[in-house]
């Protein structure tokens, strides 16, 4: 699969990760939107136009459960195409991720340097599962 151009669904509620990612996303010309919460996350995805490519989604969040928001987002054959990729402090197995339906897992605090190089390696099909800094 060649590079794609990366759009973005942040869904995070941790007002200093949602901050840094903003900031890496900005850094990057790269197009993003937000949820804060996690509720509403799949009917935002199929709202957004163009349909993100990129879901980076907190571990934990308030009103919703990531797991369960991985699942129903697989469940829907009109977003399979989109790239999921966990953001949290604490990686839980990479086999449980990769049965939840996530692409990767990028730990926090965010790797600033490699950022970038992440996102491309997501868009080319990888699965990226990044060590915490």
């Amino acid at each position: 699969m060649a590079a794609r151009k990366p759009n973005i669904l942040v869904v995070e509620s941790d007002p200093l990760n949602l901050a840094s990612l903003s900031a890496l996303l900005r850094e990057l010309k790269v197009p993003f939107k937000r949820n804060t919460n996690g509720a509403g996350v799949l009917e935002q995805l199929q709202q957004m136009h163009p349909r993100p490519n990129v879901v980076l989604m907190s571990l934990e969040l308030p009103e919703g459960d990531a797991f369960e928001i991985a699942a129903a987002l697989r469940a829907k054959a009109e977003l399979d195409s989109v790239r999921l990729v966990a953001i949290g402090p604490d990686q839980p197995p990479p086999a449980d991720l990769k049965y939840a339906g996530f692409d990767g897992f990028i730990a926090t605090p965010l790797p600033r340097r490699q950022f970038g190089s992440l996102l491309k390696r997501l868009l080319n099909g990888e699965h990226v599962f990044s060590p915490p800094v």
